[in-house]
């Protein structure tokens, strides 16, 4: 047979994309408190009320003493996301694959991973007020410590979460124990972090004693909840980073965090003349606000 008959061989084409490995849903929008309704123009508003005090053995026929109750307004800016591509005419009819469907389920995604990244910035970022703006306490704020995310620095967070009321059990239980991810009783609060920071709590031999913790952390190789804590993981490029190289996590109530959407994610897929091409779109619009400082702890750990 001729050497060359290799030339006449045949090559299986795929009729599916391959798509790559990636997040594909927010990991974050079910666990932050929903403005009722569709936003309605550039921001939502939150109006606060503080807290009232009682005032013990008046006199006999005294005045009373009014509170004069402090109430102020925070925002939440909308911001308006599109995701696009575009596929020219001859070059669709040039693939064996459809590929207009696997193009709009990337670019959706795409829009689901930035919910994320704006609720994690709306974590730790000044939120607007009528004043100016308002930025997280350095009393909510835990110092790197040169260390990664230990349990004492969880141990930490829960206090000041505690110790300010901010327990948000009933959300959870709302939500219910197969929605939330979770076997045991309702957490409290949310711990939202980088693998890399499981696998440092990984290492921790009080966290992975069954003793400790009901969830068996070595066998699931994970930690779903422990502490009163949601773990929920996102890519590191979601975190900030601070001046000394140490990255930024967040432990929260989902009460102490407003969302509002002004349009749900949707696509299209429009033929564009002037381009001859077919334009693949997903947009979606939503913001993202702090209502409560006091709900949000901000844990430094060693990148």
């Amino acid at each position: 047979m001729s050497t060359y008959i290799s030339n006449a061989f045949v090559q299986q084409y795929s009729d599916t994309f391959h798509i790559l490995a990636q997040q594909k849903i927010s990991r974050l929008e079910r666990f932050v408190t929903r403005e009722s309704g569709l936003i309605v123009g550039a921001s939502f508003v939150i109006d606060r009320l503080a807290k009232g005090s009682a005032v013990r053995n008046k006199p006999r026929h005294s005045d009373l003493n009014y509170q004069n109750l402090e109430n102020d307004r925070r925002y939440g800016d909308m911001v308006d996301v599109y995701s696009a591509d575009l596929i020219d005419k001859f070059d669709k009819l040039k693939l064996l694959i459809e590929p207009t469907n696997a193009y709009t389920q990337n670019l959706i995604s795409g829009v689901n991973r930035d919910k994320d990244a704006l609720i994690v910035q709306a974590l730790g970022a000044a939120v607007r007020t009528d004043s100016g703006t308002s930025a997280l306490p350095s009393g909510q704020k835990i110092a790197v410590g040169g260390t990664g995310l230990t349990l004492a620095k969880l141990r930490q967070a829960k206090l000041l979460l505690d110790d300010a009321q901010m327990d948000d059990t009933d959300f959870f239980s709302m939500m219910g124990t197969n929605m939330a991810g979770m076997d045991i009783n309702p957490p409290a609060y949310i711990l939202v972090c980088r693998a890399k920071d499981i696998d440092n709590l990984l290492g921790d031999t009080t966290i992975t004693n069954s003793d400790y913790n009901a969830i068996k952390a070595l066998v699931n190789g994970t930690i779903n909840t422990y502490m009163g804590f949601k773990f929920v993981i996102l890519p590191t490029t979601n975190f900030e980073t601070g001046s000394s190289s140490d990255t930024f996590v967040y432990a929260y109530a989902p009460k102490a965090v407003k969302w509002g959407v002004g349009q749900e994610v949707s696509s299209a897929i429009d033929w564009l003349p002037q381009k001859q091409s077919w334009q693949v779109c997903a947009t979606a619009s939503y913001g993202c606000a702090r209502a409560e400082d006091e709900g949000v702890v901000q844990i430094a750990v060693s990148t």
